[in-house]
């Protein structure tokens, strides 16, 4: 990648995964402590610069949306238009680096690591029978894929071999943080995440839920505003029963 763009954002810190996992607990963790980050949420950046090209190239036809994988992205323009991006919005020159909260960047980890090699890539999991119940009771108005138990499954099963795949390419980039671990020990949970971010750590980020500068867009709103809680292991095990008849589609039920 030609590095003739203005080296603006270093270590940017993406955080991917489902939704319902604590992915907004963690952005708002790190946003909350003097390490220089700026949170853009789920800004969809990266999305919108591939779509760009794809617009621009004319490539909106059968035989390329069929072979996604040969669509050349030019890297130097996809750089410029996302720091174009990041820095429409970022007026503070106190905030050099960038938090980037879309979930589905999963579909994205090649081209993000190509643009920025050393951003960190934050995988955000829980209890995937807590998380598919979870996602299904929030009815998310955004997702079309979440109205369903069975198109939930289909997209969750696609998110996993997803990952399964990039987190043994790039292990050194790539960081998995469970909800349950970080509700029950969250000192020893955020030190790993700062740790692996490189960035300075202390007690100060749990006191997020007292900013007066907290907003939250998504329906995590209520639950960050009593900060960090421990995890409840029995909320949806009634539910459980309902995934028998699917074990047998998805191996990962059965784990």
């Amino acid at each position: 990648l030609d590095n003739s763009v203005n080296q603006k954002y270093i270590k940017p810190i993406f955080i991917i995964g489902l939704p319902r996992t604590g992915s907004t607990l963690i952005e708002t963790i790190i946003s909350s402590d003097t390490n220089n980050y700026l949170s853009y949420g789920e800004s969809s950046f990266f999305h919108m610069g591939i779509l760009e090209q794809i617009k621009k190239k004319n490539l909106f036809n059968k035989d390329i949306l069929n072979n996604v994988n040969n669509i050349e992205l030019d890297f130097v323009e996809l750089k410029e238009y996302l720091y174009k991006r990041y820095s429409q919005f970022n007026s503070s020159e106190n905030k050099r680096e960038i938090i980037d909260k879309s979930l589905d960047n999963f579909f994205n980890i090649e081209t993000i690591l190509k643009v920025f090699p050393d951003a960190k890539i934050i995988n955000s999991t829980r209890n995937i029978y807590d998380n598919i119940i979870a996602i299904y009771e929030k009815l998310l108005a955004g997702l079309s894929w979440a109205h369903s138990i069975k198109e939930i499954l289909e997209y969750i099963d696609i998110y996993l071999r997803i990952m399964d795949y990039y987190k043994k390419k790039y292990p050194q980039n790539i960081i998995t943080i469970s909800l349950e671990s970080l509700n029950d020990d969250k000192n020893l949970v955020t030190k790993k995440i700062f740790e692996f971010c490189e960035l300075n750590w202390n007690e100060k980020i749990f006191q997020f839920h007292k900013r007066d500068d907290l907003f939250i867009k998504t329906s995590s709103n209520v639950q960050l505003r009593t900060g960090i809680q421990s995890y409840n292991y029995d909320k949806y095990k009634r539910y459980y029963p309902l995934f028998e008849d699917y074990k047998k589609n998805y191996q990962w039920l059965n784990n």
